[in-house]
């Protein structure tokens, strides 16, 4: 069990918030919660497996542990709260820290992610604090985004956000019996304001 209170050593701050959301570095006491939603979610995710107990302490041991004292780590993960609850968590992947760009990551509790209003008010907040880290604090030059099609509210938010269509991938994913068109999108730093 993890009793301190982490930190990444390379941030000005470890609590961003909006409204009543707010991100704290990704939390041990949330690990085994994110793990039910992922494997709830796995269909609408880059996940091949069912993810085990010992699958999710070795991930936070072994990857998440570590980037709170790396300086340029791979991935930058938080915790996402609502009034002091654990909602969802995400961040930023696949970060390339020369071009100054990474991949969003974001998945919200199952119940949450299956309400579209409720999803959408969670996933604005969370890209409203994400960009400030990422362009404000980090001066990051682009996020991206891969969403399946199955997605259409995920989509349809990145739209009303301003996130650029780049590239679609045409019945890259089967969910469910179905081939799904896979979306790529990114936001320049022109974009925010």
């Amino acid at each position: 069990m993890n009793s301190e209170k982490e930190k990444y050593s390379f941030l000005e701050f470890n609590d961003y918030s909006f409204d009543n959301y707010a991100f704290l570095p990704l939390r041990y006491e949330d690990i085994f919660k994110i793990k039910k939603w992922r494997n709830d979610q796995i269909s609408i995710l880059r996940q091949n497996r069912i993810l085990s107990d010992v699958d999710q302490e070795n991930f936070y041991q072994e990857l998440v542990k570590k980037s709170f004292f790396s300086s340029k780590p791979n991935e930058i993960l938080f915790s996402f709260l609502l009034d002091d609850v654990c909602i969802g968590y995400g961040g930023m992947v696949y970060i390339d820290w020369d071009k100054k760009s990474a991949e969003i990551s974001f998945i919200n509790e199952t119940k949450r992610a299956n309400l579209n209003e409720i999803y959408q008010n969670d996933f604005i907040a969370f890209i409203s604090i994400l960009f400030r880290i990422s362009f404000s604090e980090l001066g990051f030059n682009k996020l991206t985004t891969e969403t399946y099609g199955i997605r259409t509210n995920t989509l349809q938010i990145l739209d009303q956000l301003g996130f650029q269509l780049k590239q679609i991938k045409e019945e890259k994913i089967l969910i469910d019996n179905k081939l799904y068109d896979s979306f790529f999108h990114e936001y320049l730093i022109k974009f925010y304001t």
